[in-house]
């Protein structure tokens, strides 16, 4: 069992070593693009107006809806925030992915783009704050991008590390794992000579009780053939045996 969990672990870091690199590689641009960000974020803090307010968002909501019942799912400008787009795209889906009259229905997302994207679902009714939301996006999603992006940074290499370090490192009970096996197959070869040895001990005692039942069969025998010859005679034989003190006597009338 040790040795097989061995394997295993060595599998996963062979996993590793393999993929690992190309995924820390993407997770470090992504961490350079989200720091960026971050910093050009900052600028957001003291507005107290973005460049667009409620009412055009929900203008331009209904516009990317209209214009994706249509075929048409191109994302809509809302305007320029310290270097940021943001734009509104609506998308018409189905289960599945495929559109069906009974069960389609509109996406509707709203996305912040800079070095990075960052998308969210808006609120659809007039009372919705769509402008909070978006702020809340330089605010708090893009700091916590950077966190999360981090995590995953010092998560992949601490892995790749280990990987490297352990993926030549042996089976440590090889040597008593070889002495076990090697005494298994001993032990095997003389079980399989005792199942395959002829029994050439007698006990005196068994050799009696086979000899008595050895007779008492071949008593049994004789008595059932003797048996199946009495039974074996006509019924309506009238032959009476003679006896062996009575003569017989010929066809002159003197006895023999």
């Amino acid at each position: 069992m040790l040795k097989r969990e061995w394997g295993e672990e060595k599998a996963r870091m062979r996993e590793c070593l393999a993929t690992y690199p190309a995924r820390l590689e993407q997770s470090n641009e992504m961490l350079t693009k989200v720091k960026i960000d971050k910093e050009n974020a900052k600028a957001i803090a003291g507005m107290e107006e973005l460049p667009f307010n409620n009412e055009r968002i929900h203008t331009d909501i209904k516009r990317a809806v209209a214009n994706s019942k249509n075929g048409n799912s191109e994302p809509i400008m809302l305007g320029t925030v310290a270097g940021f787009e943001v734009s509104v795209k609506a998308k018409e889906i189905g289960i599945g992915g495929l559109l069906d009259k009974n069960h389609t229905g509109i996406d509707v997302r709203i996305t912040v783009k800079g070095e990075s994207a960052y998308s969210f679902e808006p609120g659809r009714g007039e009372n919705d704050n769509n402008v909070v939301r978006i702020k809340n996006v330089f605010l708090n999603t893009i700091p916590k991008r950077e966190e999360s992006v981090t995590n995953e940074v010092n998560h992949l290499s601490e892995n790749i590390k280990q990987a490297q370090s352990q993926i030549d490192v042996p089976f440590e009970h090889e040597d008593e794992m070889t002495k076990l096996e090697k005494r298994f197959e001993e032990l095997n070869d003389k079980l399989s000579g005792i199942e395959n040895q002829e029994d050439v001990f007698a006990d005196p005692e068994d050799k009696e009780l086979i000899e008595n039942a050895e007779n008492e069969i071949e008593h049994e025998q004789n008595n059932s053939a003797i048996k199946d010859e009495k039974q074996a005679l006509p019924e309506n034989d009238k032959t009476v045996p003679l006896k062996a003190h009575e003569p017989q006597q010929n066809r002159g009338g003197r006895k023999q």
